[in-house]
This record gives structure tokens, sequence and C-alpha cells, in this order.
């Protein structure tokens, strides 16, 4: 794809602004006079004039040039215009943004002014009048500079930089870009404190475009611009949009996206990521009409799309299928994909805390917005949430969306997504788990971590822990990958940390939820919905999710739900009851497609030992055995040997079979067994020992003279009957 097609977009929606500019101007208008509140109203313009500075620039093309200079000098006469009204008639106006806002106006304004500076013959009156669009925007960042490797505090510095770079006489100048690269130093040389699909790459996005204005890194030898570009790239799903989660709406703000990727192909002459921007701009130009005003917001970033993308570099479709999405200490996102056609499949698990890096600036966000359900910075409390789910091109799963409203938890708290849920308590007579549940939606902070995730030639499986101080809760979230049915098996286990009554919910979402048996349902959605600066995206319906909840001691509810902008639904299985530090309590859910109104034949059975559960599946002639392990520690034997583990010690016998394992798969077909397992010494099916590891039989290093057991931390195989 050649980059002037960035360009070309942003200008379909630059002209399609200046076809209504005189109907616009006149909204805006009236809208400042009814609102009495003159608060950043034309920001569109700063962003539309940056679109037509460049296409002047690129094409030659004067109209492009006036155009760029009325949207520039509009802003103040808007200003000007508004105020003379108020004072003619005696109407108090509320200025808290005089000219533009201080977070993505002020830098568009600025490029576009200096693209145009030397051609558009601005009289010293008109400079004037920009300068002080400029500083009027720029200078209330003072009373407010914020700290922080996050996107509020870069933009800040941005604007401050671009406006000092501009001005450099204006007596503001110097303290402008004292504060901008005071602000800007706390995200060099740091991971990013966003944990939200549109804040991440717009913090990248800003870090890069203040490097240009002045530098601060070198990009082709920063790992963070490398790396966070790569944790993007992993998290698209086949058909091209990136994967929603935290604040954010699906499919919005996709430039910046491409942004931060074409720059980063353009860097380290990556084919791969080349991919990715194209993929992602051939998915959105179908369903973005660029009409939106969140689709104003994006044109000047694709213009840095073109300045920035390298039409030598050819697209590479990515060889790597599941994976992590970067690691996990910082990315915490697993990935189960099986290709990257459109109608592969595609599961992303959300694990990210908070986690123990900016500290402070994270709790100065926590003392300084009103934003109590949010995970700092711009998080959800989607811990081992199900983000997406993607198959035949149709998404099955998907993020509550961006919020409601400043202060609710709407769409924040847990449950608006799809994980467990953990109360304390139980609910009242006839009161329902989910209604339960609903409370005022502030966050809860908790510390995750990774167990596993491994990938073998049938099966994929990963494992990732919650531990919730707040309601004396651990709980593992295992998720595992039938590669040749498509399926997905979800094992839930809850291990309280003292004796009390708690409530535990498995909760789904979709936009249609019907029950098709007592723990079965169908789910589908025909578009997924948005507020009013998106347009809803329209979804495909001729895959339906199938969720089945295999345990049918524990009741089912459906209830109707606002989420996502729209009218939803949510099925939970739940617990409510008491327990305590010896109760492993246990939901398995399986998401299965149906296609066509045809699903799999299978059958699923789930039996629960002292040590772990065993979720029995039975289709196409293959019997899908998968034993999930309560707890780690029960596999050890003696805390004073080294290696402590025995078989003995840790085997689970559960139908069959025989394991020490952490977690232990077996498919067993007419004439085959494979095996595939986490952690263990040994397993054993129908009898016989298909894997075993021998003692150790040469000078270990262990606090008692006695030979131990090694744990093979994976492996696979398959045995002949």
């Amino acid at each position: 794809m050649e980059r002037i097609k960035y360009l070309e977009f942003a200008g379909k929606s630059a002209d399609y602004i200046w076809s209504k500019y005189e109907e616009l101007y006149e909204r805006e208008r009236k809208g400042v006079l009814e609102r009495k509140r003159l608060d950043n109203t034309m920001s569109y313009l700063s962003f539309v004039s940056q679109v037509d500075a460049a296409r002047y620039k690129v094409y030659g093309d004067e109209k492009y040039l006036t155009r760029a200079k009325k949207e520039i000098l509009d802003i103040y006469r808007f200003y000007e215009e508004i105020t003379a009204y108020a004072k003619e008639n005696d109407i108090e106006i509320e200025q808290p943004f005089p000219m533009l806002g201080w977070m993505f106006e002020v830098a568009p304004l600025v490029k576009a002014y200096e693209l145009i500076k030397d051609d558009a013959g601005f009289t010293t009156d008109e400079i004037w009048k920009i300068e002080r669009i400029v500083e009027e925007s720029v200078n209330p960042i003072f009373t407010f500079p914020e700290h922080g490797a996050e996107n509020r505090c870069a933009l800040k510095a941005v604007n401050m930089i671009y406006a000092a770079k501009a001005f450099p006489d204006n007596p503001m100048a110097k303290k402008w870009t004292k504060l901008a690269k005071r602000m800007i130093a706390d995200s060099v040389n740091h991971w990013s404190i966003e944990d939200a699909s549109t804040y991440m790459c717009l913090w990248v996005h800003v870090l890069l475009s203040f490097n240009e204005a002045s530098p601060v890194i070198n990009p082709k030898e920063d790992p963070f611009i490398l790396y966070n570009a790569k944790y993007l790239a992993a998290m698209q799903l086949p058909q091209g949009v990136f994967a929603d989660y935290g604040d954010g709406r699906w499919g919005s703000d996709w430039g910046v996206m491409i942004a931060v990727i074409e720059r980063c192909a353009s860097l380290f002459s990556s084919g791969e990521l080349k991919y990715a921007a194209q993929k992602c701009f051939e998915y959105m130009t179908k369903l973005d009409d660029g009409t939106g005003y969140l689709t104003w917001k994006t044109i000047p970033i694709l213009v840095d799309c073109y300045f920035w993308a390298d039409d030598a570099i050819e697209p590479v479709q990515p060889a790597v299928k599941s994976q992590e999405a970067l690691d996990d200490v910082i990315g915490k996102k697993i990935i189960f994909r099986s290709g990257w056609r459109d109608e592969d499949t595609f599961l992303m698990l959300n694990y990210k805390d908070e986690g123990c890096d900016g500290v402070l600036a994270r709790d100065n966000l926590r003392q300084s917005l009103a934003v109590r359900a949010e995970k700092m910075h711009h998080g959800h409390a989607d811990e081992n949430s199900i983000t997406v789910l993607s198959m035949n091109g149709c998404i099955l799963l998907h993020d509550g969306g961006y919020r409601q409203d400043l202060e609710s938890g709407a769409y924040r708290a847990d449950y608006y997504h799809n994980k467990l849920l953990i109360r304390s308590g139980s609910q009242k007579v006839k009161q329902g788990f989910y209604d339960y549940a609903r409370d005022a939606g502030s966050y809860c902070p908790v510390y995750t971590e990774r167990l596993y995730f491994y990938t073998y030639d049938r099966i994929e499986s990963s494992r990732t822990k919650i531990v919730d101080d707040f309601h004396r809760v651990t709980s593992e979230r295992c998720v595992h990958f039938l590669k040749e049915e498509n399926i997905f098996v979800v094992v839930d286990i809850v291990k309280p940390h003292r004796y009390g009554e708690y409530s535990f919910g498995c909760a789904y979402h979709n936009k249609h939820i019907e029950k098709i048996g007592e723990t079965r349902c169908r789910a589908w959605s025909e578009f997924i919905g948005s507020d009013e600066y998106m347009r809803e995206i329209p979804n495909g319906t001729s895959t339906k999710l199938i969720i089945d909840f295999a345990l049918a001691e524990l009741p089912v509810e459906v209830l109707p739900i606002k989420r996502c902008y729209t009218d939803e639904t949510v099925v939970c299985q739940y617990f409510t009851g008491m327990a305590d530090e010896y109760s492993d309590l246990v939901f398995v859910s399986l998401l299965v497609p149906e296609v066509d109104g045809k699903c799999a034949d299978y059958s699923v059975n789930v039996q629960k030992g002292a040590k772990g559960c065993l979720t029995d599946i039975k289709l196409n002639g293959k019997q899908y055995r998968l034993f999930d392990r309560y707890r780690l520690e029960s596999a050890r034997a003696d805390l004073n040997k080294r290696p402590s583990y025995t078989f003995e010690a840790g085997n689970s016998k559960l139908d069959g079979v025989e394991t020490d394992g952490l977690f232990t798969a077996i498919i067993d077909e007419k004439e085959s067994v494979y095996y595939a397992f986490v952690n263990a010494t040994r397993v054993d099916y129908q009898g016989k020992t298909l894997f075993s590891v021998e003692p150790i039989d040469h000078y270990q290093l262990s606090f008692v003279n006695e030979p131990g057991i090694s744990s093979w931390s994976s492996w696979d195989d398959t045995i002949q009957k």
C-alpha cells in the first residue's frame, strides 16, 4: 500500500468538513451560547488545518494553502466573535479553555502553521493571533502539569514543546520548554503505565512526535519503542482491527495505532509491522466514512503516517501464531491465534494488573482524577478477562466499552468483563448473583502472575493467577485451546484464604444470549455498540458462540444489561455460600463455535478430585481429558529435598489418568494416545506409563543426602496403542 493513501483518506475527511464549513461554524457558535461555556469548541479546525497544510506541501495546490490559513485564523475569529457578542448582550461565558484544549489540539495547529508559514503571507497581526491561540491554550498546563509515563502528561509536554518551537521569542517560551522536557522525562526509558488499547499507542505516538521537535531518544536504539510496536501488532485480529481493552472504543483511534507501527516499520525495516499497518488501514477504511468526530481527531495523525511511512518496505505476513504479547511483567496478555486469515481464530486474555512500576505517577493520578473505577491508567478491572474472541470473521466476545461517564464504574468495573467475579458475602434470598455483584464499581487492586503458557502440537494452554487480598481470595484461570476442534475450555479455580461467606460467578457478555439448555447458551451480536463519538461496528452472525457451563450442579442466570453503549445480555454461572482455605471451587466453561447453525456433536463431563479436576470431552471419535491441579504446592513431597518432587506425593488419579503435573492433557484415539503436560515427573494413562523421569543418579546439591526427581516444565508426545 502506498503511503499517499493515508493523506488521501485524511483529505476526504478534510473535504467533508470544508463542504460544511459555515454550517459547522454556526453550530458551534450556537452551542457555546446555549451552554454558556467556551470549552475547546473549535478543536476540529486544528485537526483539519494540519491535513490541508500537508496537502499543500505535497500537491502544491494553492487552495489547500488558503484553506489551512483560514482554518488556523478562524479559531481566533471564533473566540473574538463569541466574547464580543457575550459582552454586548451581557452574557457571562465560562472560559476553561479560551482557545484550544491542552491535550490534543495545539501540536496539530503548530505543525500546520510551520508547514505553511513561509508561503501563507501571514501579517504581523495574524501571527500575533496565532501566537495568542497557542499561548492561551498551553499556559493552563502550569496549573495541572501531571507526571508519569502516560498519555496526559506526554500530550501536555508535546504541546508545550511545539509552542516553544514555533514561538521561541514568546516570554513564556523558555518556561514552556523547561516544563515540557521535565514532563517528557518521565516517559524516556520507561514503560508506559497505560493499560488501554488507545492510550498505550497514543503515548508512544506522542513520544515520537516530541522527539521530532526536541530529540530526547534515539528511536532506532530505544527498546521501548520497538517492543511497544510489536506488542501492539501481536494484538491485531486476523481481520485487521486491534483488540479493544481498557479505555477504548472498538475500532476507534486506529490512526494512532497505524502511526506507531508505520514509524517502527520504517525505523527497523520491518515487513511484519508494515503488514499490520496495511491490514488495519484496509479494514478500518471500509467501515469509517471519515465523517465522525473521532475520525476528525485521527486525521492529523494520518498525516504523520504519510510522512513516517516508507513505501520501499514490503508487507510480510507474520509467521508467529499464539504468543505472549510482550511479556509476563509489563504486557501480561496472552494471544491464542490459529493464523492470520480473516476467518482464523483469535482469543486474547488480559491479566494485566497495575504492577510495581510507575508507583508515584499512578498514585498521583488516583489522587488527582475523579476515576474511582479506573486501574491506573485508563485500565479496567479486567484481570483474567477474555477481552476478545473471534472466529470465522465474527466477533464472538468483546470488551465492554470505554466508559459511560467520568464518575461511574461503567464500563470499567469487573462485572462488565468476561471473567470470574469475586465478592464477599452472599446475596439475599431470590436476589440474583449478578444483581448482587453490581456494586459501585470502584477498582479493587489485585496482584497477577502467569504460571504458564505453552503451545503444543495439538493443544495450547495458559494459566494465570489473581491474588485478591481485599476479598481474601486467589483465583486462577486456565485456558485450553483444542486446535483441531477450534474449541476453548476455560477452567476457573477459586481458593478462599480463610473461612467465610463468598459469592463467585463466571460471566460472559454479548448482544444476544439465549438459553438452549439448563447450563448451555447461544451468544451472538450483529454489531458492536459505541457512543456518540463513533459509529456502531457491524459484525457477522454466520458463526455464533455456544457457551456451555460443564458443571450442572451450579445455577446459571441470563440477564439484560446496559453495556458497550447498547442493550446487551450477560450469562453467569455462580456459587454462593460458605467456604474456607480448604475449599477448591471450580467453574468449567466450553466456548464452542456454531457455524451456520451447526455445532460439533460433543459430550462433556467434569470429575472433581482431591487435588484437581478432570474435564472429559468426547467428539469426532476422540476423547479429550484435561487435568488441572488446584494447587501447585500439592505436587511437592519434602521441602528439605532438592528436587522436592515425587510422583507419589503429587499423584492425582481420576478415571484412568494419573499425573503429578500442574496440567495434563490426554487425547485418546482409536490407534494412539497423545499427551502433553506442564510441570510433571510422570504421566500414566489406563495403567500404562506414558512419561517418567528417572531419579537423579549423580551429585545434586540438597539439604539431605537423598536423590530426588526432577520435574520437566513441559512435554508432549504420541504413543501408539
